[in-house]
């Protein structure tokens, strides 16, 4: 922040996001005209939680993202010209090869992550096109990917009486009264391979005199888990928490789940859910918006190839496995629709999207103007 001209913009989750010429003329009040596309930078550290443990290392200074800049080679931001980047959004997540599944890790303290536009007279950072690995020793044609719902919408400790609410654990929906909570359309995905289990996983807290029990239904599979008793008292544990994971058959898309808090007779219960978690294996299949693709079974091999059906055009194909150093992996257009590309997998979980430039993608939100600091220049820290 140290020089050049900085605005501040904001995205709610992973994904995609563009910033035209439009987006400059309004938010940033800037004549595009003036603009060399060249010198345009964005920067960010992928907005999730720093750390806790001293101990862990962390960028401490902004990163510069590679970006994609379509049109800019002539120097001139014309009508047609935009910029498309990819984040992480606020929150983290991660496969855990012990449990075949992700972890998800929810932002404590934002809903959104922030990133920066920066104006100056040097070239930003590009992403870069590299060729396919040649020799795979694996192919796909599936990926892993997960659906999350989680609302903060209650504190438990702030229900306490002579409580004023603690901590960084929130709670969802409570079914203290409607003892039951379908969860809809959130958990619908395209092009689910039937033929392969998935997994769920759930928190949940419950309070009660007595031990008390909370049902899991997603498909077929149906699964009670206990929830231990609660003394009530001021220097007790307010509630106690069940959390479970399991496999489970998918019939369609759309996956059906349910969650229910029988009443006990002459007993006051209370519940809260924390989390609920769906996981599917797709098949790599186009269907006119952005694909992720992660193969946690091509870790195991030197180079694994992926090859998507129903493609008609050449698409791009994302490295996101580092969200700060994109690369354009080169893929290949064949006859009868599909489409694949190669890449180096042994030892890391590797993670792409296939994408069409062309799509319509959400711009981030444009917060405000940041002015020029340089704390790491201080000459002398004054210390609390």
């Amino acid at each position: 922040l140290a020089n050049g001209l900085w605005y501040k913009i904001s995205i709610p989750k992973r994904g995609i996001y563009k910033i035209d010429r439009a987006f400059i003329q309004k938010n940033l009040n800037l004549d595009p005209a003036g603009l060399d596309p060249r010198n345009i930078k964005i920067f960010g550290n992928g907005g999730e939680m720093l750390p806790e443990s001293t101990d862990d290392s962390f960028d401490d200074d902004l990163v510069e993202n590679a970006i994609y800049f379509k049109g800019e080679s002539d120097g001139r931001f014309d009508e047609q010209d935009y910029i498309l980047f990819y984040a992480n959004g606020p929150d983290s997540y991660s496969y855990n090869e012990a449990y075949g599944d992700y972890n998800y890790r929810k932002n404590a303290y934002s809903n959104v992550s922030y990133y920066f536009i920066k104006l100056d007279g040097s070239p930003g950072k590009r992403i870069p096109i590299v060729p396919s690995e040649p020799n795979p020793d694996y192919d796909s044609h599936l990926s892993f990917d997960f659906a999350h719902y989680e609302r903060d919408l209650v504190n438990l400790l702030d229900l306490d009486p002579g409580g004023e609410g603690s901590g960084k654990t929130w709670f969802g929906e409570e079914l203290s009264n409607t003892r039951e909570f379908d969860f809809g359309n959130a958990f619908l995905f395209d092009n689910v391979e039937l033929g392969k289990k998935g997994k769920f996983s759930f928190a949940f807290a419950g309070r009660s005199p007595v031990v008390s029990q909370i049902v899991s239904e997603v498909e077929s599979t149906r699964s009670t888990t206990n929830i231990n008793y609660v003394v009530y008292s001021s220097i007790s544990r307010f509630a106690n928490i069940a959390s479970r994971t399991e496999d489970f058959q998918p019939v369609s898309d759309l996956v059906k789940a349910k969650i229910t808090y029988p009443q006990i007779s002459g007993t006051s219960t209370e519940g809260w859910l924390d989390y609920f978690q769906v996981s599917v294996w797709k098949k790599l299949i186009w269907n006119n918006k952005t694909l992720f693709i992660m193969d946690p079974a091509s870790k195991a091999s030197n180079v694994s190839r992926f090859t998507i059906s129903k493609v008609n055009t050449i698409k791009q194909i994302w490295d996101i496995t580092n969200p700060l150093n994109i690369q354009f992996i080169q893929g290949e257009l064949l006859t009868g629709d599909e489409m694949r590309f190669s890449a180096k997998t042994s030892g890391s979980y590797r993670q792409f999207l296939v994408v069409d430039e062309l799509q319509n993608f959400p711009s981030p939100d444009y917060i405000s103007t940041t002015g020029n600091q340089n704390i790491h220049g201080l000459d002398a820290e004054e210390m609390l």
